[in-house]
């Protein structure tokens, strides 16, 4: 009886121990099968071409490719897009892109242009939206918004954003208009800035406090406020 339950221990070892080796083989199989040194992807997405380069990629459990030291350009018809990072996770299926540490983003759209640089930033390519929800340092034309978050949209009308807790500057002759909201919208097709929660702006040694603030960054001047309070500045 002893001898016959040794044996069935014997056999499920021998078993577990050749399904252990087997699934090392498929693992290094895998891995071997999906690394690349210098990938290059070339693709189209809804009119954009889309131009992916790294030192060396792999895919990961999740069907993504995780690229090191990534170059990633997209052109269309009206607008050309080049980002940078060290490290980036391309879903292929989502068409979605996720640009991690040392972000650097530049885009120019007809007469705009702006430059994104954060340690996060999430591009999918099939609706053209931005998004972060970590600080992250936008420069748009000669509006400079620090904010700590940002979610922005292209589309053939322009370029709308929504920066979440966010400072701004605008250069404005010899000085610089400042404000600061819980939330600032940008919308490149009305020329407009919305400052919306705590907003304040100070512009011309005068300091606005109000519930709501649009500023028109091209004539550089406010054109709307909501409950404001106004206090010049000594």
């Amino acid at each position: 009886m002893d001898k016959a339950i040794l044996l069935l221990l014997l056999m499920a070892n021998l078993i577990n121990s050749a399904n252990l080796v087997a699934k090392e083989v498929r693992e290094n199989e895998i891995q071997t099968n999906s690394y690349m040194e210098n990938p290059d992807f070339n693709y189209s997405v809804k009119q954009k071409i889309v131009n992916l380069k790294g030192d060396y990629s792999f895919l990961n459990n999740n069907s993504q490719y995780v690229v090191s030291n990534v170059i990633v350009s997209v052109k269309d018809k009206d607008s050309s897009t080049f980002i940078t990072s060290l490290d980036a996770k391309y879903s292929k299926n989502l068409n979605l892109i996720e640009f991690l540490n040392s972000v650097s983003l530049k885009t120019d759209k007809n007469t705009n242009s702006f430059l994104i640089n954060s340690e996060f930033l999430q591009y999918n390519l099939s609706d053209s939206t931005l998004y972060t929800n970590q600080k992250v340092k936008t420069i748009f034309n000669e509006v400079l918004l620090e904010s700590d978050g940002l979610k922005l949209i292209t589309d053939s009308r322009g370029i709308n954003a929504v920066f979440d807790k966010s400072s701004v500057q605008i250069s404005n002759l010899q000085s610089l208009d400042k404000g600061y909201a819980d939330k600032i919208i940008l919308s490149s097709d009305d020329n407009i800035l919305i400052l919306e929660g705590k907003a304040s702006f100070n512009q011309e040694d005068m300091i606005i406090k109000s519930d709501l603030i649009h500023y028109d960054y091209l004539e550089k001047k406010i054109i709307k406020s909501i409950n404001s309070q106004i206090q010049n500045q000594i």
